[in-house]
Parts: structure tokens; C-alpha cells; sequence
């Protein structure tokens, strides 16, 4: 701090003084940087944990036979090349997280059509993590965009296997019920997030006009002793 204020000092003339986010290079937009980082990194673990899932259910359909998985395939192809792009282009992340989510989507519907053994499948309970993906990201449209999707996805469930027996009506009740509890969650978090991330600006903010105080009352001080020392001199 000691070393900032005499940049601070050292920067002004005839009193006076520069201003603290010009001395230390903070600005109104470095919380958003640090936010949008942590974005960057979350969605390339996530594309990167996805990419891996989506190597073993490729490698497991050509052990097992039958028609090649052409949509597990086609999606390990796109989040490879959102792990890649993300590293080139890091402005493009949003455009590449709603890729992200349309292909989880895009994969699931895929698979409920080639589901036909009943209306409940296993990858069904997979499906209320979509709603988490928004929310990692601390996307709340994201979160709300999967919440339907889930919801349609479950809907259609119904609608494509025909007559329902009570458990699995049971099973599509609960999951129903998990995807909002999930959203509910999401919305959650992403509402303490905009609180903690607000409180952090307004402190940020007070602490800015404290620092641009101090370096103002340093640059007056330094200014009226420099002047009696240059007389003496």
C-alpha cells in the first residue's frame, strides 16, 4: 500500500492528484474478468467431464455391436471442439455453453427415440443435472432453458411409450419433482451469487473512494512540503 500511495503521490503536479484505480490498474470491470474466468473454467471442466462420458458410451456401443452411436459420437465431436475454442476465443463462451446445453438436450431426445422398452430408462435420472449446468455456470437462463427441456423430455416419455403402468408414472413423478427441486436450487444459488457479488462491489466501492482519499491527502501533503523544502534547499 505504502509503495501505491507514493506511485499516487509521485504521479500528481501543483496538487493535483491521480486517481487510485489509475495508479493500481483497477477498474469497474475487473470483478466481471475474475467472474467470467471462473466461467471460462467451469464450463471447459465441465465440457472435459463430458467428453470423457462420452468416449466410454462410444467405446461400449462398438464393443457391444449394432448400429454405431452416431449422437454420442457427434457430441464428443462438439465438446471437444468447445474445450478447443475455449482456449482460442474465451469471448465466444456464451455462445458455446447454449451449445453445450442444446447438445445434452439434442442427445437426450435422441435417445428417447431409440427408447421403446417402457417409459422410464435409466439415463432418465440423469437428466435432472441438465438444470445444474446453469446453474455451475451461474446462468439463471441456462438453469430455466433446461428446466423445460427436462420437463418436455419427461412429457414425451409418456407420450412415445403408450399405456403407463403406476411405477413408472411413480418413477416420472419423482424425477419430475427432483428437476424443479433442482431448478429451485439453482435459482437459489444463483440468487446468493448476485447478493455476494454485490456486497463485494459495494465494499469494493467504498474501499476504492477511501484508497483515492488517502492518496489525495498524500499528494496535498507532499505538495505543501515540498514547497518550503525547495526554499530551503
Amino acid at each position: 500500500m505504502a509503495v501505491e500511495a507514493k506511485r499516487g503521490v509521485e504521479g500528481t503536479r501543483e496538487g493535483e492528484w491521480t486517481p487510485w484505480s489509475a495508479v493500481s490498474g483497477a477498474d469497474a470491470s475487473a470483478a466481471e474478468r475474475v467472474r467470467r474466468d471462473f466461467q471460462i473454467q467451469t464450463l471447459r471442466l465441465i465440457a472435459s467431464i463430458s467428453l470423457a462420458a462420452l468416449c466410454v458410451l462410444v467405446a461400449r456401443g462398438v464393443l457391444v455391436g449394432g448400429a454405431p452411436p452416431w449422437a454420442d459420437l457427434t457430441n464428443a465431436l462438439l465438446f471437444a471442439a468447445i474445450i478447443f475454442l475455449l482456449r482460442r476465443r474465451p469471448d465466444w463462451f456464451r455462445m458455446l455453453a447454449w451449445f453445450g446445453l442444446a447438445s445434452f438436450l439434442v442427445n437426450a431426445f435422441d435417445g428417447l427415440m431409440g427408447h421403446h422398452d417402457g417409459a422410464v430408462a435409466p439415463f432418465h435420472a440423469l437428466l435432472p443435472l441438465l438444470v445444474l449446468y446453469g446453474a455451475l455456470l451461474g446462468e439463471l437462463g441456462m438453469s430455466l432453458v433446461a428446466i423445460g427441456g427436462v420437463l418436455a423430455f419427461y412429457a414425451g416419455s409418456l407420450f412415445f411409450s403408450g399405456p403407463v403402468g403406476q411405477h413408472d408414472m411413480l418413477m416420472l413423478t419423482n424425477l419430475c419433482v427432483t428437476t424443479v427441486a433442482a431448478g429451485l436450487a439453482g435459482l437459489g444459488v444463483w440468487t446468493l451469487q448476485k447478493k455476494f457479488a454485490q456486497t463485494l462491489k459495494v465494499q469494493a466501492e467504498d474501499l476504492q473512494r477511501e484508497l483515492d482519499a488517502r492518496a489525495r491527502l498524500n499528494a496535498v501533503i507532499f505538495h505543501d512540503i515540498r514547497n518550503p523544502l525547495s526554499v530551503l534547499i
